[in-house]
């Protein structure tokens, strides 16, 4: 079950990412046309590092991942790539640190409701991407409006 949860989430997660790079950089066509082919890759490579549950693994190869996959899917020279990507792994990064802010969750707490129960580890995945769901499409939305202003 938590497998099937955990893959579920990273689909989510990569379609979060894919939407954002592509209001930024502009999707290929050969991408767009394989879209949900390529979201369901890339969700299966952030699947295998999230397996391995490990901190440091993900926080070097998730940003590698979606690097990638801006190289991959989307136009734009290397360094509008570059920025994209670090954007695309702070607003996860930011709103987990929302969440158990906002929560008021100390770092024990935190871990001991992680170990205590897997339907506490499920609802807090829920809410942190939720938030960065949120976060990101606020940037698009503010970003989109400003550049159709002008």
């Amino acid at each position: 079950m938590i497998i099937i949860f955990n893959f579920i989430v990273c689909i989510f997660e990569i379609w979060i990412v894919f939407e954002f790079f592509e209001k930024f950089l502009g999707v290929k066509e050969k991408a767009k046309k394989y879209k949900l082919e390529i979201i369901f890759l890339f969700a299966v490579l952030v699947s295998i590092i999230n397996h391995f549950n490990s901190t440091i693994l993900n926080l070097l190869l998730v940003p590698l991942i979606y690097f990638l996959l801006a190289v991959v899917a989307f136009h734009g020279n290397i360094f509008k790539k570059i920025f994209e990507t670090m954007i695309g792994v702070i607003i996860p990064f930011g709103a987990e640190l929302l969440v158990v802010a906002g929560l008021n969750i100390s770092s024990d707490e935190l871990m001991t409701q992680i170990v205590a129960s897997e339907r506490s580890v499920m609802i807090m995945t829920v809410i942190v991407k939720l938030v960065s769901f949120i976060i990101f499409m606020i940037v698009i939305h503010f970003s989109t409006e400003k550049s159709d202003s002008m």
